[in-house]
């Protein structure tokens, strides 16, 4: 994998500090323990021979990365968790050395690499990458793009989304009338297939926020009601009173 972090401050030799904002980021509590949690216990990103590479390759000091290539490739079933492991314990034996604080400053960027948002740059550039509407086709993959819901964004698998092809065969295989035997023309084909769960979520999150807008909208026109007509009585007051 080729690097990818390149956010340090300050030239020359060594490792530069990270930026103030990015500091925090990088400790334990912070992504740190997500970095241990999701990439080396959930994805095991470094748990296979191209992962364990990848993590190499990002290692500065060749003599660490040729000692763990060989203990990794002494025990292939080594897990993420216990690789990082062993590169901790490579740096911890470095000391206060400036190589310690090179390999420390790469720990840091592996986990921003890893898990800190980025801007591609391809994305952001063409059009054909920009924001995707709801149902829109995949032009490589044939998957079309469908709402999750965000109470079940971990069971969501982006590999089990209709395609085009399969939705055409369920569209084949469905016994729905046809719109010359009568079929309602405003009843769309996809509650024969299975778009039909992700309409229904679009549908039932659209009617939700059309209902908050109402009622908003209702507060305020009260609100607005309520003010106008205290005004008019305070009006009504002063000139009872000049009279």
């Amino acid at each position: 994998m080729v690097k990818k972090v390149n956010v340090r401050i300050g030239t020359g030799l060594g490792a530069g500090s990270l930026p103030p904002s990015l500091k925090p980021l990088v400790r334990r509590q912070g992504l740190g323990r997500y970095f241990t949690e999701t990439i080396l216990e959930d994805q095991k990103c470094f748990d296979s021979e191209e992962g364990t590479e990848a993590l190499l390759s990002l290692i500065p000091d060749k003599a660490i990365a040729g000692k763990l290539r060989k203990l990794w490739a002494a025990n292939p079933g080594r897990p993420s968790t216990k690789k990082f492991g062993d590169l901790n314990a490579e740096v911890a034996a470095l000391a206060d050395s400036q190589g310690a604080k090179l390999v420390r400053a790469a720990q840091e960027d592996i986990i921003l690499q890893y898990l800190y948002p980025r801007i591609d740059a391809e994305v952001s550039k063409h059009r054909n990458h920009l924001l995707k509407s709801p149902f829109c086709v995949h032009p490589a993959t044939g998957r079309v793009c469908v709402p999750v819901d965000p109470e079940k964004v971990d069971e969501f698998d982006p590999e089990t989304v209709p395609t085009v092809g399969g939705l055409l065969n369920e569209l084949n295989l469905s016994e729905q009338p046809k719109a010359e035997e009568g079929a309602d023309p405003l009843r769309g084909d996809w509650e024969h297939t299975s778009l039909k769960s992700y309409v229904e979520m679009l549908q039932k999150h659209a009617q939700e926020l059309i209902r908050e807008t109402r009622e908003e909208k209702h507060r305020k026109f009260k609100k607005e009601g309520c003010t106008t007509g205290s005004v008019g009585i305070a009006v009504s007051s002063s000139f009872d009173l000049l009279r």
